[in-house]
């Protein structure tokens, strides 16, 4: 069984109870697993599919649990990118690793802004956080909702 099949069978059998505590939130396995569905199926909507690799630079925050289980949903490779990683080593891992997709958070942009430019393999990039940037690249950027 697989790690999002797992996810997916504690939905089933704890759907109303408090599967994450984030600084005092809590999330049901129920509300997690729609948060999942919804981000998988605009990651399969934007051209994500199995084997394709998306790096998540983000903080450990729900969201970043929800990436997770998104992208294997999609059958995808994630890859977790500590957010204290800085810009130049950033522009390293997503030369190197030529992902499809990154997910990652508005608060991070100054680090990530500059570290995308000329990444030709990244055609999606999701947001967490309000974000009214320009992307230096020719990607379509989602809201992460």
């Amino acid at each position: 069984m697989l790690l999002h099949q797992q996810f997916q069978g504690s939905v089933t059998q704890h759907l109303d109870k408090v599967a994450l505590v984030m600084e005092g939130t809590r999330s049901t396995y129920a509300h997690l697993s729609q948060m999942v569905d919804r981000l998988a199926a605009a990651l399969q909507g934007r051209g994500v599919k199995r084997g394709d690799r998306v790096l998540i630079f983000m903080p450990n925050t729900t969201e970043m649990v929800v990436a997770i289980f998104a992208t294997l949903q999609t059958g995808a490779i994630f890859s977790p990118i500590s957010p204290q990683t800085k810009a130049d080593k950033l522009r390293y891992i997503l030369s190197d690793a030529a992902p499809t997709c990154l997910i990652t958070d508005s608060r991070l942009a100054s680090t990530w802004e500059d570290a995308i430019e000329g990444i030709n393999s990244l055609h999606t990039i999701v947001i967490a956080g309000s974000y009214a940037g320009h992307l230096p690249i020719a990607a379509t950027w989602l809201p992460f909702a």
